[in-house]
């Protein structure tokens, strides 16, 4: 029923081209972000990809350097071999196909990116499928001990062509993009490719041949940003950004507040710049922190006495009083009311009192004494000398 008959191959090494790294806690480094063209598989274990197959029962063939009978070219590279490639070959007669390609370990984190680009031959009718897996277990390459298990890779992250439908997997080379997600923190670990196909092999119904070629990964870390004081005043969005590169962060000021600083998770200061430019090297959560612009408002309120009798002033329509002196206030525009005082005649509203930022601003009130007419008359027999009309302030005592 198929498939062309095949020169085998045993030479598997990758050439892996750091552009970063990282320092874990043990003190060994690990690529952060990398990519490979598959140029020259020449150097496979001394650039810490590992190669297992798992298939039942195992095959002569294995991942190897583009593909037997020049069924497709690379997608990009040094020559038309320039990809990795794997097939039918990985178990015998027919049987189910596990043959894992294991990248390096790294450095994952959450919105980090693996990317892709995989084929098989133009027209092919036999079904393939591949897997893409994670292990979280630092530099393990445990993937069990049969063709169904897979050790500590037990993360899906892709899948194509599950249920081996023909016509599914791309017969053109196409890009897969994985986002790495649901990590509690940043983690070292490996992906995984698993050409995985049951009742595979050269008498199986599945598995053909399939190509690998430009495999990225691109190390990003999310930058969460905090405003302190809702309405306070704006910071630039939340965003995640490849980790070695540069990020720069605003934080603008809404009227009547003033930035103070930007402040990490623990709340240390990180930089006391509105625009904080900085180097992204792990995730991170900032906060642009605010305060409210004051002033100074003073009332002074004569005559003594009547401050002496109870007389206050309130901006909030009396909800709240002062006695005179200085209120260190917010910025803004208040209304001055007055206390009602029994025997003064109340201020009137200071109305629209505009109080910016470290003014001191002083209001001055004054409350006028009520004077009260006493008219006085005397019952028939009795004289007053002189009979007049009397004016008096309020309290005072009449002999």
């Amino acid at each position: 029923m198929k498939k062309l008959l095949k020169i085998i191959f045993f030479s598997f090494s990758i050439t892996l081209l750091t552009i970063s790294r990282n320092e874990l806690s043990n003190g060994a480094t690990v690529p952060l972000s990398w990519s490979e063209g598959f140029d020259n598989i020449s150097s496979l274990t001394q650039s810490d990809w590992v190669i297992t197959n798992k298939s039942e029962p195992l095959g002569p063939s294995n991942w190897s350097q583009g593909n037997f009978n020049n069924l497709f070219d690379c997608y990009q590279g040094a020559s038309q071999n320039s990809f990795i490639s794997v097939d039918y070959y990985s178990t015998r007669d027919e049987g189910t196909i596990s043959n894992w390609l294991i990248t390096p370990e790294m450095i994952l984190t959450n919105g980090s990116q693996f990317s892709f680009y995989t084929r098989q031959p133009s027209m092919d009718t036999i079904a393939d499928g591949l897997q893409v897996r994670m292990s979280t277990n630092g530099t393990s390459v445990a993937v069990g001990q049969n063709a169904m298990a897979v050790g500590d890779f037990s993360t899906l992250l892709l899948e194509i062509n599950p249920s081996l439908q023909p016509h599914v997997y791309p017969d053109t080379w196409t890009l897969y993009t994985v986002t790495i997600n649901g990590l509690s923190a940043p983690t070292a670990g490996r992906l995984a490719f698993r050409y995985f196909v049951t009742n595979g092999g050269p008498t199986g119904e599945h598995s053909d041949c399939i190509g690998i070629d430009s495999v990225s990964y691109v190390a990003r870390a999310e930058v969460k940003t905090n405003v302190n004081i809702p309405g306070a005043g704006t910071a630039s969005e939340s965003t995640t950004l490849d980790i070695g590169s540069n990020a720069m962060l605003v934080a603008t000021a809404n009227n009547g507040y003033t930035f103070v600083n930007w402040t990490d998770k623990n709340n240390n200061v990180v930089s006391s710049n509105p625009n904080y430019n900085f180097t992204v090297t792990n995730p991170s959560e900032l906060t642009a922190n605010f305060v409210r612009d004051t002033g100074y408002l003073t009332v002074t309120i004569d005559p003594e006495s009547a401050n002496t009798d109870g007389a206050k002033w309130s901006i909030d329509g009396g909800q709240s009083w002062y006695s005179i002196g200085s209120q260190s206030l917010p910025t803004g525009v208040y209304d001055i009311t007055f206390k009602d005082v029994e025997g003064w005649d109340t201020p009137s509203a200071i109305s629209d009192v505009q109080l910016d930022k470290d003014e001191d601003k002083v209001i001055n009130a004054n409350y006028i004494r009520k004077n009260y007419n006493i008219n006085i008359k005397t019952e028939a027999g009795y004289e007053l000398q002189p009979l007049t009309d009397y004016s008096c302030l309020f309290g005072t005592t009449i002999l």
